[in-house]
């Protein structure tokens, strides 16, 4: 393995569409969501989320709880995976990843509703990355997690049979 500088990879900008399924009870959310890269990666991930939700005000909602991202080995290799001739270019070792479970963390969101299907929402996450994913070089010269902290609008459509 070459240690010296390295040149950064790049990758492609990603659009995925998916579908999600959730069930609530009293004060608990579950949601299971499933997604495919249409472009850029071309590739399976989908999430598991549980929450506890409170709301201290009519219209705020407080969930928190833990999140487990997975992926396809596709998915994985786009995205912690190192190709031969990304190898020789950038000085990082070849490195082909397995998909499952890439990371598993914990999620706060705060929704304050707005209008009728309109809310506005904070979330912050934090996921320390996990199995084939964790072990990528490109992690492993890194940080073994992240932080992501998301500001903006949410509208929903409701589709009733």
């Amino acid at each position: 393995e070459h240690h010296g500088d390295r040149t950064p990879l790049t990758l492609d900008r990603a659009f995925e569409a998916g579908i999600g399924l959730g069930y609530t009870f009293n004060n608990f959310e579950v949601l299971a969501a499933a997604r495919y890269g249409v472009v850029g990666h071309n590739a399976w991930a989908g999430n598991i989320r549980a929450f506890y939700v409170i709301q201290p005000v009519d219209k705020l909602a407080i969930r928190i709880g833990p999140v487990l991202d997975f992926g396809s080995d596709k998915y994985t290799r786009t995205y912690f995976g190192i190709t031969g001739a990304e190898a020789v270019s950038s000085g990082y070792t070849a490195y082909a990843p397995s998909g499952g479970l890439v990371s598993a963390g914990i999620e706060m969101i705060a929704t304050y509703k707005i209008a009728d299907g309109w809310w506005m929402e904070f979330g912050a996450r934090w996921d320390k990355f996990q199995g084939d994913a964790a072990d990528s070089p490109l992690v492993q010269q890194g940080s073994d997690s992240r932080t992501v902290i998301r500001f903006g609008f949410r509208r929903a459509f409701n589709i009733n049979f």
